[in-house]
């Protein structure tokens, strides 16, 4: 599985606090599963929960949230699209300047195997499709509607 430790850069690309005291950065799995597809190919796809737990953090627990819908619009865009919830948290609020954090992703990741030249497995991690939509326009284009006939016509 890689999406933990993808996310896991994201998150201290955004807090570098984090990368200096690793230990206050916890992830864990909780809740896999494998599911197969009955394909000649064997591919797989894992599902599961991942906890991210946060301790003792002092900045605003909206640069976590960014860190990790940002990194969901390409690695789990389905997540950030209304009206699914991107992930589930708790806090602990611990005074006024620092806050222990508790969240949980649902995340997938496909696997295609294909057999090799020597006959051996290749195990590929499928990225996720493409966004849909331009992040500039999102779903609605400013641009006018075509003209043309009604349907009354």
């Amino acid at each position: 599985m890689i999406k933990p430790d993808s996310l896991r850069t994201a998150i201290v690309a955004t807090i570098p606090s984090l990368s200096r005291d690793a230990e206050r950065l916890l992830m864990f799995i909780d809740r896999g599963s494998v599911r197969g597809f009955m394909t000649t190919d064997r591919s797989f796809e894992y599902r599961y929960k991942l906890n991210i737990i946060i301790t003792d953090f002092a900045g605003s627990p909206s640069i976590v949230m960014l860190a990790i819908l940002d990194w969901a619009r390409i690695n789990q865009p389905e997540l950030t699209v209304p009206p699914n919830d991107a992930l589930t948290f708790e806090a602990d609020i611990l005074d006024n300047k620092a806050v222990d954090m508790s969240l949980e992703i649902m995340l997938t990741e496909s696997v295609k195997i294909t057999i090799n030249e020597n006959g051996k497995d290749d195990l590929e991690h499928i990225a996720e499709p493409a966004l849909l939509f331009n992040d500039d326009t999102g779903l609605f284009d400013p641009t006018p509607p075509l003209t043309g006939h009604s349907v009354e016509d």
